[in-house]
């Protein structure tokens, strides 16, 4: 069975690129992209689109050489060369066809992000687009989790790569020291997970992008929402992967993160990479199906990484076994986001008619709301004074408490606590941190 999208040449996936970037306000030759580069073909076929683009705008800069690691006295990466006719046609087009664009105007404001706002008694606003120097190429990123023998060497050949392509590499190594050691396997997905993106967003706002891009594609999205389904998770998980959304962190401006690949496919990329004979790396961790739950769904649905590892044919076959079980999962997340759109602007709303600066919640409309607006709205605060998002069984909790529309007694959850306000015969209630309890001696 055959993809939707067809066949995909270099100026159509080029073409797919370029309309992404504009629909987020971005422009070559103006904004600085950071890609987050693993070494896989997704993530190198990435790192050439974002090659292709910086090279279609003015104000390169040329000098020889490439990047790893910390940044050196003098410029060792070269500029990205100017793309084929055929592919700047294609970008052109593409980006012609979009309506001018705010900045992150594809990245809508997440329910903690207004909850936040609610809080310190101030409208949201979009995050002001960074400025950097037009003469800057584009930045690759590669993280070395140094969980396995050999990364730091994949590391450096990936950043390699990225530097042949005109971009500046460098390779950040976590320190699983200052995180309380190295993860236990149990863990170590979500932990490496975790670590990476604070790496790259920490890197990338430093050398002043404008924007974090990754290469999750089509599969990955499929995968995301048939894990979530076998999870029994709720609209917003089975909605799957956002194409745009904002990177939070403490202290720090949010960072547009963007995921352009993902109306494509494994197979296209790996056609991609090989029709433009660039080199990628296979990471074997990738290919034992009891090292993680999406790599024993992989297995499950027609041996993945043995397909990715025999190249672009093998990845087209994978792609007709595994194709009913995708199309299952796109139309799963379309209806999940059909229905969280519209549980989202409910909580929005009653973001911005119950909570007041402090914050102070109105118990009575909070109770008053549908049980998953309720809690999502509730989320949302107790991750803008907690600075983490909440279990669902703490929000069941401090959800419970407000359900009479009285809160009669103080309520705890997420690492923070709900208390009546004095005078309000439990109409109006407090939520902050909840204070550590002491050992006594």
């Amino acid at each position: 069975m055959r993809h939707p999208l067809g066949p995909i040449g270099a100026p159509r996936l080029a073409s797919l690129f370029a309309g992404a970037m504009a629909r987020s306000g971005l422009a070559p030759g103006r904004d600085r992209l950071a890609v987050a580069l693993s070494g896989g073909a997704d993530s190198v076929a990435l790192v050439q689109l974002v090659a292709w683009w910086a090279g279609s705008g003015e104000g390169r800069v040329r000098v020889a050489g490439a990047a790893i690691g910390k940044p050196r006295p003098r410029p060792l990466f070269s500029s990205p060369a100017p793309p084929p006719p055929a592919v700047a046609a294609a970008m052109a087009a593409a980006t012609a066809r979009v309506p001018a664009a705010d900045y992150g105007a594809t990245a809508p404001a997440s329910l903690a992000a207004l909850a936040s706002a609610a809080v310190e008694g101030r409208p949201w606003a979009r995050p002001r687009r960074p400025h950097a120097s037009p003469l800057l190429p584009p930045l690759a990123l590669v993280v070395d989790h140094g969980l396995r023998p050999g990364s730091a060497v994949d590391a450096a050949r990936a950043a390699g790569v990225a530097a042949g392509l005109g971009c500046e590499a460098a390779v950040v190594a976590v320190e699983w020291g200052g995180r309380g050691g190295a993860p236990r396997a149990a863990a170590a997905q979500a932990a490496a997970r975790d670590a990476r993106y604070a790496s790259l967003a920490t890197l990338a706002t430093a050398r002043g992008a404008a924007v974090l891009l990754t290469g999750h594609h089509g599969d990955d999205a499929a995968e995301t929402v048939l894990l979530r389904v076998l999870r029994a998770s709720g609209p917003h998980g089975l909605a799957g992967v956002p194409p745009a959304a904002w990177l939070h962190r403490a202290a720090a401006p949010p960072l547009l993160l963007l995921r352009p690949l993902l109306p494509v496919s494994k197979s296209h990329l790996l056609d991609f990479v090989a029709r433009a004979r660039l080199p990628w790396l296979a990471d074997p961790s990738n290919a034992d199906a009891r090292g993680t739950p999406r790599n024993a769904l992989r297995a499950a649905l027609g041996g993945a990484p043995a397909a990715a590892a025999a190249g672009a044919r093998g990845g087209r076959a994978l792609l007709s076994k595994t194709h009913p079980a995708s199309a299952a999962a796109r139309r799963v997340a379309a209806a999940a986001r059909a229905a969280g759109a519209g549980a989202r602007a409910h909580a929005a709303a009653l973001l911005a008619a119950a909570v007041a600066p402090g914050p102070i919640l109105d118990v009575a409309t909070f109770a008053a709301a549908p049980e998953a607006v309720l809690r999502d709205a509730l989320a949302a605060v107790v991750e803008a004074v907690a600075g983490a998002p909440p279990r669902g069984a703490a929000v069941a909790a401090l959800a419970a408490a407000l359900a009479g529309g009285r809160l009669a007694r103080a309520a705890t959850g997420g690492r923070c606590v709900l208390r009546p306000v004095p005078g309000s015969r439990g109409g109006r209630a407090t939520l902050a941190l909840e204070r550590e309890k002491r050992v006594r001696d």
